[in-house]
Protein backbone atom coordinates (compact mmCIF):
# COMPACT_ATOMS: atom_id res chain seq x y z
CA UNK A 1 0.00 0.00 0.00
CA UNK A 2 1.31 3.33 -0.88
CA UNK A 3 -0.40 6.76 0.30
CA UNK A 4 0.14 10.06 -1.51
CA UNK A 5 -1.47 13.03 -2.91
CA UNK A 6 -1.94 12.04 -6.59
CA UNK A 7 -2.44 16.28 -7.33
CA UNK A 8 1.44 16.55 -7.06
CA UNK A 9 4.37 14.09 -6.97
CA UNK A 10 4.91 13.32 -3.84
CA UNK A 11 3.63 9.68 -4.66
CA UNK A 12 5.74 8.74 -6.93
CA UNK A 13 9.45 8.16 -4.66
CA UNK A 14 7.01 6.66 -1.94
CA UNK A 15 5.79 4.13 -4.94
CA UNK A 16 9.27 3.71 -6.07
CA UNK A 17 10.74 2.45 -1.96
CA UNK A 18 7.73 0.49 -2.36
CA UNK A 19 9.19 -1.74 -4.91
CA UNK A 20 7.38 -0.45 -7.95
CA UNK A 21 9.50 -1.76 -11.04
CA UNK A 22 8.92 0.93 -13.83
CA UNK A 23 10.57 -1.45 -16.39
CA UNK A 24 7.64 -4.05 -15.42
CA UNK A 25 4.27 -3.85 -17.39
CA UNK A 26 1.66 -2.33 -14.84
CA UNK A 27 -2.10 -1.43 -15.09
CA UNK A 28 -3.11 1.92 -14.11
CA UNK A 29 -7.06 2.45 -13.05
CA UNK A 30 -7.86 6.36 -12.64
CA UNK A 31 -11.59 5.86 -12.12
CA UNK A 32 -13.51 8.28 -10.98
CA UNK A 33 -10.54 10.54 -9.87
CA UNK A 34 -9.81 13.33 -12.91
CA UNK A 35 -12.99 14.85 -12.64
CA UNK A 36 -12.24 16.53 -9.29
CA UNK A 37 -8.73 17.56 -10.23
CA UNK A 38 -7.90 20.59 -12.25
CA UNK A 39 -6.48 20.28 -15.89
CA UNK A 40 -3.38 21.15 -15.08
CA UNK A 41 -3.17 18.67 -11.94
CA UNK A 42 -5.24 15.46 -14.61
CA UNK A 43 -2.19 16.64 -17.15
CA UNK A 44 0.75 16.59 -14.51
CA UNK A 45 -0.52 13.50 -13.68
CA UNK A 46 -0.70 11.51 -16.26
CA UNK A 47 2.61 12.56 -17.23
CA UNK A 48 4.35 10.96 -13.93
CA UNK A 49 2.19 7.91 -14.74
CA UNK A 50 3.39 8.25 -18.39
CA UNK A 51 7.34 8.57 -16.83
CA UNK A 52 6.53 5.19 -14.82
CA UNK A 53 5.08 2.88 -17.18
CA UNK A 54 6.89 0.52 -19.46
CA UNK A 55 5.67 -1.05 -22.78
CA UNK A 56 3.17 -3.48 -22.03
CA UNK A 57 1.63 -1.68 -19.79
CA UNK A 58 -2.50 -0.21 -19.39
CA UNK A 59 -4.01 2.68 -18.32
CA UNK A 60 -7.85 2.74 -17.32
CA UNK A 61 -10.08 5.28 -16.19
CA UNK A 62 -12.88 7.41 -16.87
CA UNK A 63 -13.59 11.25 -17.17
CA UNK A 64 -16.84 13.30 -17.92
CA UNK A 65 -17.00 14.94 -21.26
CA UNK A 66 -18.76 18.36 -21.81
CA UNK A 67 -21.32 17.43 -23.23
CA UNK A 68 -22.37 15.25 -20.57
CA UNK A 69 -22.12 18.27 -17.52
CA UNK A 70 -24.34 20.30 -19.92
CA UNK A 71 -26.92 17.65 -19.97
CA UNK A 72 -27.20 16.92 -16.37
CA UNK A 73 -29.00 20.78 -16.54
CA UNK A 74 -30.33 21.25 -12.45
CA UNK A 75 -28.70 17.87 -11.40
CA UNK A 76 -25.47 19.42 -11.10
CA UNK A 77 -26.90 21.76 -8.98
CA UNK A 78 -28.62 19.52 -6.66
CA UNK A 79 -25.47 17.31 -6.63
CA UNK A 80 -23.32 20.49 -5.46
CA UNK A 81 -25.90 20.72 -2.42
CA UNK A 82 -24.70 17.17 -0.80
CA UNK A 83 -21.28 16.76 -2.46
CA UNK A 84 -18.50 17.47 -4.11
CA UNK A 85 -19.46 17.95 -7.99
CA UNK A 86 -16.89 17.13 -10.11
CA UNK A 87 -14.89 20.51 -11.69
CA UNK A 88 -13.45 19.01 -14.71
CA UNK A 89 -15.10 17.95 -17.75
CA UNK A 90 -12.78 17.39 -21.17
CA UNK A 91 -14.15 18.47 -24.63
CA UNK A 92 -12.89 15.44 -25.87
CA UNK A 93 -11.36 12.51 -23.85
CA UNK A 94 -10.07 10.14 -26.07
CA UNK A 95 -7.97 13.41 -27.61
CA UNK A 96 -7.20 14.16 -24.29
CA UNK A 97 -5.80 10.57 -23.90
CA UNK A 98 -3.94 10.44 -27.26
CA UNK A 99 -1.65 13.45 -26.72
CA UNK A 100 -0.81 12.16 -22.95
CA UNK A 101 0.54 9.11 -25.51
CA UNK A 102 -2.62 6.56 -23.83
CA UNK A 103 -4.99 5.46 -26.59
Amino acid sequence: RVAGDLRTADWVPALKASGYQCDQPSVWVLEGLLMYFSQAQADDLLQQVRALTSPGSVLVGNCLAGECVNAWGDYYAVWARYATPPSLAFPNPRAWFAAQDFT
